[in-house]
């Protein structure tokens, strides 16, 4: 499978942006069956097989970003925690966004082998989309509120 050159540029430039960030265990930027279907998957790994993830799938035409785990107890525990403030993911993280100055986004949450996944869906016209500046800063700006919202979850699994 031979990878966008756009997206392969995407892959490198997310990856660059966090490697000395500290926060992670390891970066990782998956291509073929190791994306999960996607043309590319970055990984920003945190704890035991979860991770914060960007994932290219230009089929769909969407960038998914947000978090993943393999992890069981630690998905019961992050759903607890929705549950515990008021039940509403999409609200929860809305704040968070709302927190750094950018517009709520609704986020799912499914299971999708093999991971948990909690996600927010952003449009992708295209791979030469991934180049523009204000989809770049929204990744990162969704997973910063993604860090916010599950880090303590993870910390305390």
């Amino acid at each position: 499978m031979t990878i966008d050159r756009s997206v392969e540029a995407f892959g490198e430039w997310l990856a660059g942006e966090y490697r000395p960030d500290g926060h992670y265990d390891e970066i990782l930027v998956l291509s073929g069956p190791d994306a999960g279907g996607a043309d590319v998957s970055i990984r920003l790994c945190s704890g035991e097989k979860s991770y914060y993830e960007a994932r290219v799938d230009l089929a769909r035409e969407e960038l998914q970003v947000g978090f993943g785990t393999e992890g069981r107890v630690l998905n019961e525990e992050i759903e607890q925690m929705v549950l515990d403030n008021g039940g509403d993911l999409s609200e929860l993280l809305g704040d968070e966004l709302c927190d750094l100055g950018a517009d709520p986004l609704p986020m799912e949450h499914f299971f999708e082998r093999p991971a948990f996944r909690y996600i927010v869906r952003l449009p992708l016209d295209g791979p030469e989309a991934l180049n523009d500046t204000a989809l770049r800063t929204s990744v990162k700006t969704v997973l910063k509120a993604c860090r916010v919202l599950f880090q303590d979850c993870i910390d305390s699994a």
